[in-house]
């Protein structure tokens, strides 16, 4: 009998869901099992918002700030698929910010790394209180480059809070510069408005190009009631993955 060929479509999903607190968290468990992505990275939240089954890593608490609440994390990546664990590779002083892995889908390894880039203000007025605006930004960035060098020959994806829009609108164009130096040799696959959103998002998916994307959309902050459930809206994309033993 003849094997079905292995799925070469993903869905891709990612949300900052600002820690969804207890008045929020089952809206936000249940529109994120919805999504029925294959692969996710939730920013600003804990575990319980993760669909069920499945494999998860995160970054830690270590993320530059003092953390009350054991169970958050910054930056939290999801598989329905089996994930081995990429060390070493966090940027100084920010490791919370940051997770990778290799996922292991039916059609072949993918590299992901999660992110949570700091924001503009990061350590400015709040925290160490020691930063100069897009600082801390930009030392995550230079980081960022250089992991993004190392694999961005294989397939890869970088999902999560990037704290940045595509095309740029207020961000300094440096600092606009520096993050597509990032990325350099991916595709911001969520650049622009979106289908399902009102507003060019902060959230993004970039790919390499080993992917074709087939589909891609956003999910508005509001539920049906027009309630507020995050400050983000969350992205999503249905990617085609070559067959790669001819990559």
């Amino acid at each position: 009998m003849t094997q079905p060929a292995p799925p070469s479509t993903l869905t891709l999903a990612t949300w900052n869901v600002e820690w969804a607190t207890p008045r929020n968290h089952a809206p936000i468990t249940e529109r994120i099992a919805a999504m029925n992505a294959d692969i996710l990275v939730v920013t600003e939240g804990d575990a319980g918002v993760l669909p069920a089954g499945g494999t998860h890593l995160d970054g830690g608490t270590d993320w530059g700030y003092r953390n009350t609440k054991p169970d958050w994390r910054k930056v939290i990546l999801w598989s329905r698929y089996p994930m081995r664990s990429i060390d070493g590779q966090a940027p100084p002083g920010v490791p919370g910010r940051f997770t990778m892995a290799q996922v292991l889908t039916p059609t072949g390894d993918v590299t992901v790394i999660g992110v949570c880039i700091p924001w503009r203000d990061a350590h400015v007025r709040t925290g160490r209180r020691d930063a100069l605006p897009w600082g801390e930004h930009m030392a995550y960035l230079k980081h960022l480059a250089e992991v993004v060098r190392r694999y961005r020959d294989q397939p890869l994806l970088v999902m999560g809070d990037f704290n940045q829009r595509f095309p740029r609108t207020r961000a300094p164009q440096q600092v606009f510069d520096a993050i597509n130096d990032a990325l350099d040799g991916l595709v911001v696959i969520t650049a622009g408005q979106l289908p399902g959103l009102t507003r060019q998002d902060v959230d993004h998916i970039a790919v390499s190009d080993h992917f074709e994307p087939q589909q891609v959309w956003g999910i508005d902050r509001h539920d049906d009631s027009g309630r507020l459930l995050s400050d983000h809206d969350a992205v999503l994309a249905a990617v085609r993955i070559g067959d790669q033993s001819s990559i």
